[in-house]
């Protein structure tokens, strides 16, 4: 999952007590992913709101409507000493917005995938603390109006989300690749042509990738471009969790593109294929059940 070799990853996270039973099974996956769980809240007798744009899974997901700014305080140092804070928009905005103002305060630079995207657009103080928003053309078309069916309309959409204070702003595009713009340049890195079997999970992937790269100091250009090749990865198997490559897939997969392409790297699509499948485990099939509701 993509996790720093040196310090591993952590999750922070508030479950449903019912839900003791998943996190622990949870735990062990991430566990075997050098992934330690962080800060956890078991939240007593829980029941989630209801209305547009509420979306849950699954009775544990709703939990994440009770992480709170408190929460967010309480793991402040964390996020201050961090290379990079990634969050989206599945638990409350409240949330989300102390934590982008605690990272930003701190120079950590903060990525936000604006997923789901609210139709009201987001509040102002959020976006001048993000560094790099990340929204799909689905997300990026409900936040400006600009119906993005392209590399030029992504890269109009891109400039209006930028000037609402985001220094970068990536408008992923599935199969067209990916619009970047920031202060310096406008770019379009292509994707890669793969066998694609499920996109579930694709588009985290890219933005867990594009973090570490950030977090490690890569270049813009060259960090998209890594993210590109997460998402290529994850898209070639079925599930969610179980389709996230690992980092060494992910460096052989980088590896194996800049031999193919003979240093021309970003230019040129790979050739077909496909991962080999992931053992099937309980935890899995809880997992798969899960996001087959």
């Amino acid at each position: 999952a993509l996790s720093p070799d040196a310090e591993p990853a952590r999750l922070n996270f508030a479950i449903p007590d019912p839900g003791a039973y998943f996190l622990a099974a949870l735990a062990r996956e991430l566990n075997q992913q050098g992934i330690r769980i962080g800060e956890q809240r078991l939240v007593q007798d829980f029941r989630p709101s209801s209305g547009p744009g509420l979306t849950l899974t699954s009775p544990p997901l709703g939990a994440n409507e009770a992480l709170s700014p408190d929460d967010v305080e309480r793991a402040a140092d964390r996020i201050r000493s961090a290379d990079a804070v990634v969050m989206q928009l599945e638990v409350p905005l409240a949330a989300v917005e102390r934590a982008a103002a605690i990272a930003h305060a701190a120079g950590v630079p903060v990525i936000l995938d604006p997923a789901p995207a609210p139709d009201g657009g987001l509040p102002a103080a959020l976006l001048r603390n993000v560094a790099c928003l990340k929204p799909n053309e689905t997300e990026a078309e409900r936040l400006t109006g600009i119906a993005v069916c392209d590399v030029a309309a992504a890269e109009r959409a891109a400039h209006a989300l930028q000037a609402l204070g985001p220094r970068t702003v990536i408008i992923t595009l599935g199969s067209q690749g990916a619009g970047v713009v920031d202060d310096a340049a406008v770019h379009h890195v292509p994707s890669y042509r793969i066998a694609a079997v499920d996109t579930t999970a694709a588009g985290d992937a890219f933005t867990g990738a594009l973090a570490t790269a950030v977090g490690a100091g890569v270049e813009l250009h060259e960090a998209v471009r890594r993210a590109a090749a997460a998402g290529a990865l994850a898209a070639m198997r079925m599930g969610a969790q179980p389709s996230l490559p690992t980092r060494a897939e992910w460096e052989t997969f980088l590896a194996e593109q800049s031999a193919v392409r003979g240093g021309r790297r970003g230019l040129l699509p790979l050739p077909s294929r496909s991962l080999p499948p992931v053992p099937l485990t309980m935890d899995r099939v809880i997992d798969r059940a899960h996001e087959l509701g």
